[in-house]
């Protein structure tokens, strides 16, 4: 039991909390984990209508849920597991395949790691859009904060010929260097 987890603190608020993945839920016992943090959970496999893929689709983790709490009458919280930017980013990947049309037209001069990391990330950028479309509708969007960051940087554009990293970030770092290692939090409130 872990009391002091956003999902916990904020139901002893009056909160409902909710928990969302888009992949198999018992992966890293997530299903266990998200429970203990306060969360009513759903994964790919237990409870949230998504098809299974490798990645999966932010936007379709993001249309199954919405409607769990966004016309509810009491106030919410709801946490997304993205999974639609994961490594690797090749063609094969479903959502730089998904995407590839968009992300080449915007980057064509970019490498095909960079374009296909970009196209897997496209389906974040249109899953958040849904969102705050959704939240707009329901006439909350001015009473929602949201906020936004990842667990690292993406360490699989780094390969053993080519930091590809370097080209996304544009900057001529290394792994050895700490920077690399920061993280960027988004905030948004409407």
């Amino acid at each position: 039991y872990l009391p002091f987890c956003l999902g916990n603190a904020l139901n002893e608020m009056g909160y409902t909390s909710y928990g969302y993945h888009d992949y198999i839920g018992d992966f890293y016992n997530r299903n266990i984990t998200h429970a203990n943090m306060g969360y009513n959970f759903k994964a790919a496999d237990s409870g949230l209508n998504v098809k299974i893929d490798w990645p999966s689709s932010d936007l379709e983790m993001m249309e199954a849920s919405v409607d769990d709490y966004i016309n509810s009458s009491s106030p919410f919280h709801a946490y997304y597991m993205s999974v639609s930017g994961h490594a690797n980013w090749g063609w094969g990947n479903a959502m730089s395949a998904k995407n590839r049309e968009a992300a080449v037209a915007a980057y064509p001069n970019a490498s095909q790691p960079v374009q296909g990391y970009i196209a897997a990330n496209l389906e974040l950028e249109y899953a958040l859009t849904y969102l705050l479309e959704q939240l707009e509708a329901a006439g909350i969007a001015d009473d929602t904060v949201i906020c936004m960051t990842a667990d690292h940087y993406p360490y699989a554009l780094v390969t053993d010929e080519v930091d590809y990293y370097q080209e996304l970030s544009g900057k001529q770092d290394s792994e050895l260097d700490i920077s690399r290692y920061k993280n960027t939090w988004l905030l948004w409130s409407g």
